[in-house]
């Protein structure tokens, strides 16, 4: 027997939160709600019958998306809240997610809505089961660690035994460049902090081994093209964070050619000392009016996607004191440019 979960839908609107649950019945995911107006009404819920789930408005004459999630904070429940909402502009998305939101459905969209509860659902029963991410987290990390130290140390053994112009050596470099960039993720993991103090990166090490692992899967007709400027300054952000926003960048880009055409990424000085980051593609391109939203959280054009790829990038470049940019134009492709400050 399918157990229903329990939905808190903080919502003013008795047939939206009809609707919202029909959507989620019709989608195979079977639940109970109780809609709530205002304040009291939210901690009164949360106390006498916690949910499974938390959606919200935005906006209500009496309650806001932020004071649902304080209270839910204030009970000390680790619940999933989704924001299910009409369109509320890119810094408010920003900000719930900050706060503690973890996705965004829009009311025009519900389609999304049963894959984000099931996704979520699975997650919090992680999170719940591995609630003793303390006293786990640290023994995780150095066992992961140590996998990937086996891995290397491997592909270290391999290469010796490889001749320079053995036809599986790149492969096998590739593998110890993947390894040793886990390994050194996993190091980070287990002294709490120190990606707030990141270590000086050289930026054109980072597009080179990034290129260097996307070249393998590209799809027949996509070129992939560096062009990388001598000299240029060591930039102060995580390593691993800026290789994140990269990839993100370029897969939203090779998903603008599916016929393929030219990838290009370019470093450069910029005017302000740092140094200029660029990604563009040949591809299909945006107009005006769709590419003023290439950076909210949850846009997206594709059939597949969760729209975060760009919004990743940019909070990636933002934090570490830089910006990005976006220019494009239909049948002229996409250019992206992220400026980063030099390392201090």
């Amino acid at each position: 027997m399918v157990v229903p979960i329990h939905i808190l839908m903080c919502e003013v609107e008795e047939d939206d939160a009809l609707r919202i649950v029909s959507c989620l019945l019709e989608e195979g995911v079977e639940a109970t709600h109780e809609r709530v107006e205002d304040a009291e009404s939210v901690a009164t819920a949360l106390r006498l019958r916690p949910p499974d789930i938390v959606f919200s408005d935005y906006r209500m004459p009496c309650l806001t998306a932020h004071d649902v999630l304080r209270l839910l904070h204030e009970a000390g429940l680790d619940v999933p809240f989704v924001l299910v909402s009409g369109p509320v502009g890119d810094e408010r998305a920003v900000a719930l997610m900050r706060a503690g939101a973890r996705d965004f459905v829009c009311k025009d969209r519900l389609s999304r809505l049963a894959p984000v509860v099931r996704r979520e659902l699975r997650e919090a029963e992680c999170r719940h089961r591995l609630s003793c991410l303390d006293r786990l987290a640290g023994g995780l990390a150095h066992d992961v660690s140590n996998l990937f130290g086996v891995i290397l140390g491997h592909a270290e053994l391999a290469l010796d035994m490889l001749p320079a112009d053995a036809p599986g050596r790149a492969g096998v470099e590739r593998i110890q460049q993947a390894a040793g960039q886990g390994e050194a993720l996993a190091r980070r993991l287990l002294v709490p902090g120190q990606a707030d103090r990141p270590e000086p990166v050289e930026l054109n090490t980072v597009v080179e081994e990034t290129a260097g692992l996307l070249r393998p899967i590209l799809s027949a007709g996509v070129d992939l093209v560096t062009r990388l400027a001598p000299g240029l300054p060591a930039v102060g952000i995580d390593r691993a964070a800026l290789a994140h926003a990269l990839i993100n960048v370029l897969v939203n880009a090779l998903a603008a050619m599916p016929d393929g055409g030219r990838l290009t990424i370019e470093t450069a000085r910029a005017g302000d000392g740092g140094v200029r980051l660029t990604v563009s593609d040949t591809g299909h391109g945006m107009p005006a009016e769709v590419a003023e939203h290439a950076f909210e959280p949850f846009f997206t054009t594709r059939e597949q996607g969760t729209g975060l790829g760009l919004p990743t990038a940019r909070g990636t470049v933002e934090e570490a004191g830089g910006r990005t940019t976006l220019t494009s134009r239909p049948g002229s492709g996409t250019t992206i440019h992220m400026y980063l400050p030099a390392a201090r």
